[in-house]
């Protein structure tokens, strides 16, 4: 997933807290409108890149948590 370090300091903090956990598309949909942020354009092939990159891990098939590895990336994006 392509994260912006754009985001405003309310936008993140929601989206952190709404994203803890989430199911599919529809349910970031939501998480993003609250976060007034767009979601992006092809969720489906950027839900694989993040797998694919450690960012999230899939615990059921249609639930994924953020993984270690994924909050570091955050992180590291927002610091620059």
């Amino acid at each position: 997933m392509n994260i912006s370090a754009t985001l405003k300091d309310e936008a993140l903090t929601k989206l952190i807290e709404l994203s803890q956990e989430f199911r599919d598309e529809a349910d970031m949909d939501e998480v993003f409108k609250q976060a007034k942020e767009k979601p992006p354009a092809n969720f489906p092939r950027d839900v694989k890149q993040t797998i694919k990159a450690a960012w999230i891990h899939p615990m059921t098939p249609r639930t994924y948590s953020v993984t270690r590895t994924g909050w570091n990336k955050l992180a590291e994006v927002l610091s620059q």
